[in-house]
Formats: C-alpha cells, sequence, structure tokens
C-alpha cells in the first residue's frame, strides 16, 4: 500500500500540491506532517522520504498524536490561566459587588463561552437579587428572577456546578448550553452565575474548567469585597456612634441626653426615632420626626406604637423579647382606626425597638420608625445593640448626674450662712449660681460675721471638684476658718489654721481662700489669699483696683507655714467684690483677660458692685459651667 492510500483528505491536497513537487525536484524530504486515516483513528504523523527509483519512494515515520495531544493541552492551559490572570487583575480594580459582577460576565459573555449571563447574590432571605447581567443577543434577555431557573437552583441547593443542554420553543434557535455555578464562601453558597450559550454544542471541559475557575476566583473577590464593606461599614458605625455619644455627654439633663440621642439618629437610621424612658420620665423623653410638624402625631401614637398588640410582628422575629432588638412590620389594617390615621400620616411601614438598658436594668425603649420593609440583619441588630447600651449608660449617667446635683444643691444650701449681719456701718451683698455640671456643684462658699464690735470677717473659698463630697469640704473649711477668726487670732493665724486643717483633709488639698478682716473705725482692710482671685476695690470717682497683696499657695500645700497679709485703705462709698473662678474663669479665655473684663464692666457700672446677681448675668457665658459665687462688702 502507498502512503497515500492512508491519508486523510487534507493531508492528500497536501502530499499532491506540495510534497510529490518537492520531492521529483530534491529526491528528498524531511519533517513532512500527515495526518492518517488508520482504523484506531486519525494519527498525526511526521515523516521524512527518500526517492530510491524512480517509481519507488522509502518512508520513515513517526507517531506524534500523544506527544501533540499533550502540546495542545498545555496550550490549552496557559491559555486558560492567562485569561484567569487578565480577569484576576480586572477584579482587583473592582471594589463592589456589582463590579465584580460585570467584570466577570465580560470575561465569560464572548460568544464563545456564553451570550447571556447573570451574577446573582443572597440577600439572606433566601431571595437571589442580579447584581451584574450581559446579553449578547436578542433572543436572549436577562430574567426578571434567577430564582425561577431550576438548574440555579438545583445548583445552589447542592453547591455544584451544573451543565446542562436546553431545548428552546423557537423553530430556528437550536438548543442552549445552561450553566449554573455556585459561589461559594466560608459560610456555604452566596450566589450564583447562570449562563446561557445559544449552540447545540456542549460546553468542553476545557470550557467548564474555565467557567469554574473563573466563578472561584470571583467568589474570593467577592468575600474579599464583602469584608471591606462590613469593615468601612462598621467604621462608619462607629464613627457615627462615637459622634453620638459624643454629643450626649455635651448635655447634662437626662431629658437634653435623649432628645439629643433622637436628634442624632434621624435621619440616618430611619424617618422618626422615640426615646420612651419609662423608668425615669413619665412621657417620651426624646422625639424626631423628619418632619417635624407630624411630631404631635407621632406622641399621640405613640402609645399605640409601641404595644406589642398595636404592631402585629412577622413570624420568628423576637417582638416579646424585653432584652432583645425586635423588627416590627406594621400592619395598619389592624390598628384602631385613629391610631391607623396617624401611622397613615407618618408614613411609618416597620418599628424597630431596642432595649435601654443600663447596670443590668431597664430604663427603656428606643423605637425607630422606617418608612421601608426592609427586614434586619444579624449584625445590624449587634450594631443596634452596643448603640442602645451605649446610649443607655449615657442616659443612666445623666440620671446619677442630676441625683448627686441635687443631693450637693440641697447641702449647700444647709452649708451655706442663712443670713449675713446686718450693721448700719456696712452693707452686704451676696450671690450663688451652681454649676450646670453636676461634678461642678457644691465646692464655692462664702461667709461673713462679726469679730468684736469694730470688726468684719469676710471670706469667699472654692473646693477643688464638685459634687456632695466638695459641698461637705466646703462645709468644713468655713466651720474651721470662722472658728479661727471668731476667737480673735486676726488674719495671717486664721488662714494658717485653715491651711493646716487642709493638709490632712484630703479632699481640701489644694482648695482656694481668700480672708480679709475690716476695721470698721479705722476703715481699711487686711487680707490674704491661699491661691485665690484678687479682690476688686470700686471706690468713688476711681477705676476698679485690684486688691493684689497678701498672694500665697492653695490651701494645705503651705508647708512653712509663713504667710503675706496685705493691708489696703476703703474711701468712704466703696465696694469691695469678692468672687469664685465661676465668674470670670472661660475655657477659651487667659484668667488675666477675663478678670480685665471684670474690671471694664465694673468701670463701665459701677452700681453692678453693689448688685452682685446682675454682675454675674453682666459676666454670663455659655462657657460658664463651674459654680459662682460673688459676696461684695460696701462701707457706708
Amino acid at each position: 500500500m502507498t502512503i497515500q492510500g492512508l491519508l486523510t483528505a487534507s493531508s492528500v491536497a497536501s502530499y499532491e500540491s506540495v510534497v510529490v513537487p518537492s520531492l521529483t525536484a530534491n529526491g528528498e524530504l524531511s519533517d513532512v506532517a500527515f495526518e492518517l486515516d488508520l482504523e484506531q483513528g486519525v494519527r498525526h504523523t511526521v515523516w521524512a522520504a527518500t526517492v530510491a527509483r524512480e517509481d519507488e519512494v522509502h518512508w520513515i515515520g513517526i507517531d506524534i498524536t500523544d506527544r501533540r495531544r499533550q502540546d495542545l493541552e498545555l496550550i490549552a492551559v496557559e491559555r486558560r490561566l492567562a485569561r484567569l490572570e487578565r480577569l484576576s487583575s480586572h477584579l482587583l480594580s473592582a471594589g463592589s459587588v456589582e463590579s465584580i459582577g460585570e467584570v466577570l460576565l465580560s470575561h465569560v459573555v464572548d460568544g464563545v463561552k456564553a451570550d447571556r449571563g447573570i451574577v446573582a447574590i443572597g440577600d439572606g432571605t433566601g431571595e437571589l437579587e442580579v447584581v451584574a447581567g450581559q446579553s449578547l443577543s436578542v433572543t436572549l434577555p436577562l430574567p426578571p428572577s434567577p430564582g425561577d431557573d431550576a438548574l440555579v437552583a438545583a445548583s445552589m441547593a447542592r453547591g455544584v456546578p451544573l451543565f446542562d443542554t436546553l431545548p428552546t420553543t423557537g423553530a430556528d434557535d437550536g438548543d442552549l448550553q445552561a450553566a449554573a455555578i455556585p459561589l461559594m464562601s466560608e459560610d456555604g453558597v452566596v450566589g450564583v452565575v447562570s449562563l446561557r450559550l445559544a449552540r447545540a454544542t456542549p460546553h468542553s471541559a476545557e470550557e467548564q474548567d474555565l467557567l469554574v475557575a473563573a466563578a472561584d476566583i470571583t467568589s474570593a473577590s467577592i468575600a474579599r469585597a464583602r469584608l471591606h464593606a462590613r469593615l468601612q461599614l462598621a467604621a462608619q458605625r462607629d464613627a457615627s456612634l462615637s459622634a453620638l455619644l459624643h454629643a450626649m455627654e455635651a448635655e447634662t439633663t437626662v431629658r437634653d441626653r435623649a432628645q439629643c440621642m433622637a436628634d442624632r439618629l434621624v435621619p440616618e437610621y430611619g424617618c422618626m426615632a422615640a426615646v420612651d424612658l419609662s423608668e425615669l420620665a413619665p412621657d417620651l423623653a426624646g422625639l424626631r420626626h423628619v418632619d417635624r410638624s407630624l411630631e404631635p402625631t407621632v406622641r399621640r401614637a405613640h402609645d399605640h406604637l409601641r404595644a406589642s398588640s398595636a404592631t402585629p410582628v412577622r413570624p420568628g422575629l423576637d417582638a416579646d423579647d424585653r432584652l432583645r432588638v425586635a423588627y416590627a412590620e406594621v400592619v395598619v389594617a389592624e390598628l384602631a382606626p385613629d391610631v391607623a390615621k396617624a401611622v397613615d400620616e407618618l408614613g411609618l411601614q416597620s418599628l424597630i425597638r431596642v432595649p435601654l438598658v443600663a447596670r443590668a436594668r431597664r430604663i427603656g425603649t428606643l423605637t425607630l420608625g422606617s418608612a421601608t420593609l426592609e427586614g434586619v440583619s444579624q449584625d445590624v441588630r449587634e450594631f443596634y445593640g452596643r448603640l442602645a447600651d451605649a446610649c443607655a449608660l449615657s442616659l443612666d449617667n445623666a440620671r446619677l448626674y442630676e441625683e448627686e446635683r441635687g443631693i450637693a444643691r440641697q447641702l449647700q444650701e444647709v452649708l451655706l450662712p442663712d443670713r449675713l449681719p446686718a450693721d448700719p456701718r456696712f452693707r452686704l451683698h451676696h450671690f450663688y449660681e451652681s454649676g450646670r455640671d453636676a461634678f461642678q456643684v457644691g465646692g464655692d462658699w462664702y461667709d461673713a460675721f462679726l469679730i468684736g464690735r469694730d470688726r468684719l470677717g469676710v471670706t469667699v473659698g472654692d473646693v477643688v471638684g464638685g459634687g456632695i463630697t466638695a459641698a461637705r469640704t466646703m462645709g468644713k473649711l468655713r466651720t474651721v476658718a470662722r472658728a479661727f477668726a471668731v476667737d480673735g487670732r486676726g488674719v495671717a493665724e486664721t488662714l494658717a489654721g485653715v491651711h493646716r486643717f487642709a493638709s490632712t483633709e484630703d479632699d481640701a488639698v489644694a482648695s482656694s481662700m481668700i480672708y480679709a478682716e475690716v476695721d470698721l473705725t479705722q476703715r481699711t482692710i487686711e487680707y490674704a489669699s491661699a491661691g485665690h482671685l484678687p479682690p476688686v476695690l470700686v471706690a468713688p470717682g476711681a477705676d476698679p483696683e485690684l486688691l493684689s497683696g497678701g498672694r500665697g499657695i492653695l490651701l494645705g500645700l503651705n508647708r512653712e507655714r509663713t504667710l503675706q497679709v496685705a493691708t489696703a485703705a476703703i474711701p468712704e462709698g466703696s465696694t469691695i467684690v469678692m468672687y469664685t473662678d465661676g465668674l470670670v474663669e472661660r475655657p477659651s479665655r487667659v484668667i488675666d483677660d477675663s478678670i480685665r473684663d471684670l474690671q471694664r464692666i465694673l468701670r463701665d457700672d459701677p452700681t453692678l458692685a453693689t448688685r452682685p446677681d446682675a454682675l454675674a448675668c453682666a459676666t454670663a457665658s455659655v462657657e460658664r459651667t463651674d459654680d459662682t459665687c460673688v459676696l461684695s462688702l460696701t462701707l457706708t
């Protein structure tokens, strides 16, 4: 048999047109590739030929079929790896799940692997949401819902890629090659890639491997994008919660903090927020609606909205659990007519109720209203729980502040003198205002008393800190100062005695005080200061003058027991103004500038020296949070 009788049709054509002329011309030939049509199938061979005689040619051939298959497989692998490498490179720049889906489809919807493709992700409720879709064929439109696809459902249920041939109804359409490849994560199936290819030939093993590998890479990218999105959302939520708590801490009362809380939660977390502190206040403590005009309607409907019987819930949710976040769908048809009308007007579709628990005690409920029917995922529930716990603690702290503020104020009133001495030779005027912050109440004091017939003792002081402890310490220092003074010890010995006492009381150390004795016959003042602000002498026809002599260190810190005592004359009709730092100290100003402002105010209106309440108003500022104490003495 001649070699020509073994050749395939394509090789016969090559033999006649190329090989025969070459052999005739050269007498030999090498590296000639032929396909042989043998019983076992087509074999790929390489031949060398030599012309022995005019009618005889010797052929020597090598079967390269297996090697050629390996080479083709290697080329296919390299091609697939290159394609997957390009896909991976493009996925790196895709930041969202949607863009990742679009990148995947742009690499597989190309008329060879698929004519139409969709990427769908589970929404946590069993439903699939299409995040990306592409179609190159008008006969293969994108489906309305991937959940209606039996192949998709089977692939997701089993967690394995499935390939199938589907018949079409059109006469000229032919068969469809269908593929459903699940997108996997550590938690299981998170989505699916659904593909359709309009051709009769099924996806080859190479094509299937490529599609499965592409889906695996995409799954990893989706997991990365979701993790990044969760971390970013968590950072945003933490920042939002931090800002909320910071804003609440600026308020000192329970109601102010509750209202601040409601203000901050709308509209970021819903169209309505209601803070019901049933354990602390009988009515709504905080309320906000995106439409402020509807807030009276919210108040009217609130009692009905918070009752579980008025807000039927979806089965399986923890609406009645007192210590867990509950999601409720508002069913208007099941509400009383007047309440239904109010709820309909508010545009509420769902409610999220979060218990407010502080120090193992439930103090109320946070209710967030939404105009949509969106479920609450587990991570959102956990965030709402953290938000509620942090806010509840802030609210309960405000309650404690208010309680301590009230107790400290009552104690302050008891410990301050109920009346000051009256004498035609002088007039005393005083003013006291407690601080806005519970920790700033109770540390300031004033006192005045006669020492013998012609000598008047006056003192103003400020204890470090505030609250009940500061009020109690203030009472001790005032009592000790009066005890030394009325015994006739004089300014130096009286202040030295208070120093000694303060050094034995931890809560009294570093307090400030000024003590003065006025000679009513000689019209002179002898005074000494323990780190206190200088009094102001307002004399008729003269600029206000600071009595800045007699300076000493704070109480309890004078180890040497040496005190500087200063003396000044008091012109007839003059007023001496003594005060605590609440009158002048401001965080945004240097204290010396604030004292100069006080001198200017007294220069512009000297009558304020005898009206401490008006003087306090004239120096008032939103920055003033500390106790304010003023004692003025006028010699007539």
